[in-house]
Order: structure tokens, then sequence, then C-alpha cells
């Protein structure tokens, strides 16, 4: 979300596409996350956040042509591999049937560009859960990756 501090309370998604580089090469996981954290507070800070936000709000305004015009645009030539999407969940716990929610998991669906991978985060009571969907044509090894997740969390704990 790119929602300023003004728009707080206010009902729909403030999204925007942000191109957040990943230190993969760093060897310190604590490291790697302030980097990670810090370059996406600057870029959502950015107006270049609020522009591509204004640019998806416009797209809902436009005509299917233009639309589908768009959509060709941002397919050709590929230009991100990965979508992550971090989704504050509610603090309390839930209950379905009287009985209480242990876990939720995210689901981010792969777009119609073709991305091969889609990771969401939520958090949850406490807790943060992740759910992973990828493209097995592309990747393969997708439950190799979530066992990679799970291990990256624990150095961090």
């Amino acid at each position: 979300s790119v929602r300023r501090p003004e728009e707080e309370g206010e009902l729909g998604n403030r999204i925007a596409t942000l191109f957040v580089p990943l230190p993969v090469g760093m060897p310190d996981p604590g490291e790697r996350l302030r980097l990670i954290a810090a370059d996406t507070a600057r870029l959502k800070a950015s107006e270049q956040a609020r522009a591509a936000s204004l640019v998806v709000e416009a797209a809902g305004w436009a005509p299917p042509t233009i639309n589908r015009a768009l959509a060709g645009a941002m397919a050709r030539p590929l230009t991100w591999n990965l979508v992550v999407s971090n989704v504050p969940g509610p603090q309390f716990p839930l209950y379905l049937m009287g009985r209480p929610l242990r876990e939720i998991y995210p689901f981010v669906p792969l777009s119609p560009q073709s991305h091969a991978l889609s990771v969401g985060v939520l958090s949850y009571y406490g807790h943060v859960f992740f759910g992973l969907a990828g493209d097995r044509d592309a990747m393969a090894d997708l439950d190799a990756l979530a066992a990679d997740v799970r291990a990256a969390v624990d150095e961090l704990t």
C-alpha cells in the first residue's frame, strides 16, 4: 500500500508497482531485511510510487481498448518475475463456527503477464504467514523454495 497518512481509514486499495532491489548476495539475514525495508519505505514515500498508484487508478477509468493495450505493453518485455504483497491482518483472534482460526495463509495469484512467482505475507494475531504461488513450468522447485523461506525466517528469529 502507498496510502498516505491523511488517507488512513479510506476504503479501497492504494497500490503501486515498485521495483525494490533484493540484496541476495548479502550473507547477514538481518542486514538483508533492513536494506529491503529501507528501500521499500523510501520508494513508497517517493513521488514515483504516487505516480504509479495514480496510473493504476486511472486504468480503472480507461476504456477496455486502452486497458488491453496497457496490459500488452507491460507484458513485453517481461519487466519482473516476482510479486510480493504484505497484508497486515487482524491482531486479535478470529473464529469460524465457534472455533478459533489458528493460521491464515495469503494467496496472491500469478498475473496474466506470466510472472513466475507470487509471495503473500500476512500477519495475524502475533504470527506471520507466507503463501507462495508459482508457475511450475518456470520453477519446478517451488516446494524447495517454501522450505528455504521457512529457513530464512528461522535465521531471523
